[in-house]
């Protein structure tokens, strides 16, 4: 009995972190994958074992809505299943546990994929990592070389530089040893970050580096090559410099859009608690009212996405995939409210 506890506790802990794992795997892509695992073991655990159980959730209630009365035989083979441990029988499922687990295991990782990916270009789109610190990812270099840093709510009062950033332009100096010193100037192209997150090397373009002749005049020598490589840690400091370009109408619209964006995001967030309180107060089940949680929540997503691309004339979503993402919130959104029960309502009303 002991070994047979153990061991079908360890495969529920299995697929309780393994949709978690998939979920923070997406989540932190690209330029953010070093956080995936960075921090302690113990921390990593415990969110991946949070966003497995929210994850599982979800893969219940949308087992439980396509399958029907099969979800119920399910639930039979499964609660079958552990009383045969607690009488030291190994469980007799046979097709149907099988095919639930199958499907149980395969749906909730694919739904963590998703959604992992799906918020981590939702928060990157709508640069709500840039207005609230909480959501912003740790590889802080991302924000300063790329100019985001600039609307961050540290910086965006301090810094008069406004329009959409070419380039970015770093003046390093070096140790280069025995006390001698050299500045280099070049476009920075890429760096790269060592395994637990720090900047390792940064790899400059139309690289210069100032040279000091006898007369006591600086001279800007040109560096032949591609590619000028530097190893951080001879870093002694850098001056990073970001080239705009600058227009009245660009400003014009950036400043629109930051007023928009501001406006959403406090709408969308006093917004939230009405999401997901409101259902609570409908006649239906406690699985229909979480599963409309979740549903409006979804909407709630999409809505966000639909309308700040729609506002963006640079998003990356144009026509079509602006108007799906609007297509998606209405079904879910009369999907979520159809769960509560409002409709059957409204036609009593008007009937």
């Amino acid at each position: 009995m002991d070994f047979n506890i153990t061991f079908f506790t360890l495969v529920y802990i299995v697929f309780l972190i393994i949709p978690g794992v998939f979920f923070k795997r997406f989540y932190f892509q690209g330029h953010f994958n070093k956080q995936f695992q960075s921090g302690l073991y113990a921390d990593r655990l415990i969110t991946s074992v949070f966003w497995g159980a929210i994850i599982q959730v979800i893969t219940i209630h949308i087992l439980l809505h396509s399958t029907g009365d099969k979800f119920y035989s399910f639930s039979e083979v499964i609660k079958n299943a552990f009383l045969s441990i607690s009488k030291n029988d190994l469980p007799n499922g046979g097709n149907q546990l099988f095919t639930f687990a199958s499907l149980y295991l395969i749906g909730s990782v694919v739904l963590g994929g998703f959604l992992g990916h799906f918020s981590h270009q939702f928060i990157r789109k709508t640069k709500l990592d840039l207005q609230y610190a909480v959501l912003r990812f740790s590889n802080k270099w991302y924000y300063y070389f790329t100019g985001d840093i600039l609307y961050t709510n540290e910086f965006k009062y301090k810094v008069s530089k406004t329009g959409k950033i070419a380039s970015t332009v770093v003046d390093v100096l070096v140790d280069y040893g025995e006390g001698e010193n050299i500045l280099f100037t070049g476009t920075l192209t890429q760096y790269s970050l060592d395994s637990n997150g720090n900047l390792e090397t940064l790899y400059l373009t139309g690289t210069s580096r100032f040279k000091k002749q006898d007369n006591g005049k600086i001279e800007l020598k040109n560096i032949p090559g591609d590619c000028f490589v530097i190893p951080y840690q001879r870093v002694l400091n850098m001056n990073i410099d970001y080239v705009i370009e600058t227009s009245s109408k660009e400003k014009k619209q950036g400043r629109m859009k930051r007023i928009l964006l501001g406006l959403i995001s406090a709408f969308l967030i006093l917004l939230l608690p009405v999401i997901i309180v409101v259902p609570w107060f409908s006649q239906v089940g406690v699985w229909l009212k979480l599963s409309s949680i979740v549903l409006l929540l979804l909407s709630w997503l999409f809505f966000m996405v639909g309308f700040v691309n729609l506002v963006d004339p640079k998003a990356a979503l144009k026509g079509k995939g602006i108007a799906l993402a609007f297509v998606l919130f209405l079904i879910l959104l009369l999907f979520g409210l159809s769960l509560l029960g409002i409709f059957d309502h409204v036609i009593e009303l008007v009937f």
